[in-house]
């Protein structure tokens, strides 16, 4: 391992971490040198090499055991899905979210690494709920103080549960509590009618998107972004018409129960909705600039053209082993 440094990304949240090898990193590593960053910053960023997805899965098991995701997976391993967009009319979760507050317990970190961009756009933005809560109007924090509120999974599957979640959430680590309501999983405020549960959380949320909370990462090929969802939300922007696909990871709070494990298995995985990706990581051309990310967008018109396109370069990539990508 190089010499580590680390830059501030954005004024309240977010920095930038060189000088690392991810392939590398042991559990004690990353416990010593990153998890004490992702408390003060909530978001990590480290450029680097593109990783396989074992590579990823490797990584990602540094920080604990790792959640399976019911809508895509890659092919060598059921817990690194793929997040494939083609931009501008696709809106999937396209919306600030946390990810997938609806198990019973919902993940720590989520990671991903860019693979594959459009020549422009296809930022994320990610917001700072620490900061949210504490300035939030004493009028709407004594309604979410102590509140619960329904997270829903029904999205990915009639199999997938619907829970009860605080609304403040207190970070188990740092003690600092959090706004923990989202738009896309959260459906009310238990105790509340549905109108009146909209209208807190869309308050609630307006509130904890304020521009001063954020953070907003531009992508390059290589970024591995990694986030507490104790701490943010994001919002992947929709502002491209070009194919972009990056590889994600998460790491659960706890073991699941056998009732989510059930729920979660291979043979519950179709029915709930799953679509099986068979992508690998996708390096850029040798020389190619930003018009042109690994097959090029000109190139993929869907999830099967891309599963094509991405076994041409994996071929390439491992019949040249010491060409620079």
């Amino acid at each position: 391992m190089t010499q580590m440094t680390t830059t501030k990304a954005g004024p309240n949240l977010g920095a930038r971490v060189e000088g690392l090898d991810l392939r590398a990193m042991t559990p004690e590593e990353v416990r010593e040198l990153l998890v004490p960053l992702l408390h003060e910053y909530h978001v990590l960023v480290i450029p680097g090499e593109v990783l396989e997805a074992d590579e990823l899965e490797q990584f990602a098991r540094a920080w604990g055991d790792l959640l399976e995701h019911p809508a895509s997976r890659v092919e060598e391993t059921p817990y690194v899905q793929v997040i494939f967009s083609e931009g501008e009319g696709d809106d999937r979760l396209g919306q600030w979210h946390s990810d997938m507050t609806w198990p019973e317990t919902p993940p720590i970190i989520t990671m991903l690494q860019a693979h594959v961009l459009p020549s422009e756009g296809g930022g994320t933005i990610f917001a700072n709920q620490h900061l949210a809560y504490e300035t939030l109007p004493e009028e709407l924090r004594s309604q979410l103080d102590g509140a619960k509120a329904w997270n829903s999974g029904k999205a990915f599957g009639p199999n997938m549960p619907d829970t009860l979640q605080p609304a403040i959430r207190t970070h188990d680590e740092t003690g600092r509590k959090a706004l923990y309501l989202n738009p896309v999983f959260t459906t009310e405020i238990d105790g509340l009618d549905q109108t009146s549960s909209r209208e807190l959380i869309l308050r609630a949320v307006q509130h904890g998107t304020r521009p001063e909370f954020t953070y907003r990462h531009r992508w390059e090929i290589g970024d591995l972004v990694l986030w507490d969802n104790r701490s943010v939300m994001h919002y992947p922007i929709r502002d491209y018409s070009e194919r972009r696909a990056l590889l994600r990871a998460s790491s659960p709070a706890a073991s699941r129960s056998e009732e989510e494990t059930s729920a979660w298995s291979s043979s519950n995985w179709s029915s709930n909705g799953g679509a099986f990706v068979a992508i690998s990581p996708i390096r850029s051309a040798a020389g190619a600039g930003r018009d042109h990310r690994g097959c090029g967008p000109e190139s993929v018109v869907d999830e099967h053209a891309a599963v094509a396109c991405a076994r041409r370069d994996r071929r390439r990539v491992r019949s040249h082993p010491h060409r620079k990508h």
